[in-house]
């Protein structure tokens, strides 16, 4: 069942995703950071923590690729960008 600490981070994400998206890919980011260093601790290989390295990198860039969004104006129409929170 180790598989399951893999989504630790993504249930956190959801759960403090309501208050700000900012805090929760932080909380995320630094929860999966947490695990999987516990992981390579107990001397699993990194082979078999695939979905913790691509975890950190969605997370480590979230933030920034949707700050960047905001700053260079997202391209579209402004209706979509108001919906989705970019203008």
């Amino acid at each position: 069942m180790t598989y399951l600490r893999g989504f630790i981070p993504w249930i956190a994400y959801g759960a403090v995703a309501w208050a700000s998206w900012q805090w929760a890919a932080l909380a995320a980011l630094l929860l999966g950071g947490v695990l999987l260093y516990l992981d390579r601790a107990g001397g699993l290989s990194p082979s078999m923590r695939v979905l913790e390295y691509g975890t950190l990198v969605f997370f480590a860039a979230s933030p920034r690729s949707r700050s960047s969004a905001r700053t260079a104006g997202c391209g579209l129409t402004t209706e979509p960008c108001r919906r989705v929170g970019w203008r």
